[in-house]
């Protein structure tokens, strides 16, 4: 109990406690955090032990102790804060209901980019024999090889302009065989 009212008291002396203060703000816990408080009443619960750890005479050796102490609060904080992230990620991840909403939510995302691959694999074996040969270079170059009109024209060596003309080529002819 007299070790607990020396760590109280040295806390207190000057602006000591302010390094309960500099080890959250280290954390980016400012006031307007809500766990501010919570981890304020923990630095003081916890530092009567910490000066008790200390390797020396605290009251002689006070930067070294001051140090000692917000660095050993940090740390404490530190901890906790892992310990409070742990506890979540495991009570969020044993909820079967989660679970199960987060499971279907991605099976229907890898079902509409699956019916999406489709549908543009069946247009471009549609497309590719009725095109010339430019559309071609195009239809290959932006949707297997994922270029754009820039790149195409720098790999096939003409201007982009050309290839603007074959995707406007590709468009009339792709609306003309959605109404087939």
């Amino acid at each position: 109990m007299e070790n607990n009212r020396e760590a109280y008291e040295f806390l207190m002396t000057g602006d000591h406690e302010v390094i309960i203060y500099s080890a959250l703000k280290r954390l980016s816990i400012t006031k307007g955090d809500p766990r501010f408080e919570d981890f304020v009443q923990e630095a003081w619960v916890k530092f009567p032990t910490l000066y008790a750890k200390f390797p020396g005479n605290p009251v002689e050796d006070r930067k070294q102790a001051l140090a000692y102490f917000r660095n050993a609060l940090y740390r404490q904080f530190l901890n906790l804060l892992r310990y409070q992230k742990l506890r979540k990620d495991r009570s969020d991840g044993n909820d079967p209901e989660i679970l199960l909403d987060e499971q279907f939510e991605e099976d229907l995302s890898q079902r509409a980019h699956l019916d999406n691959d489709l549908y543009v694999v069946k247009l471009f074996k549609d497309l590719y024999p009725i095109v010339g040969p430019g559309e071609q270079c195009y239809l290959m170059d932006a949707f297997v090889h994922e270029l754009t009109p820039t790149e195409i024209a720098a790999k096939r060596e003409v201007s982009r302009q050309t290839v603007y003309k074959w995707r406007r080529n590709l468009r009339t002819k792709g609306e003309g065989m959605r109404d087939l």
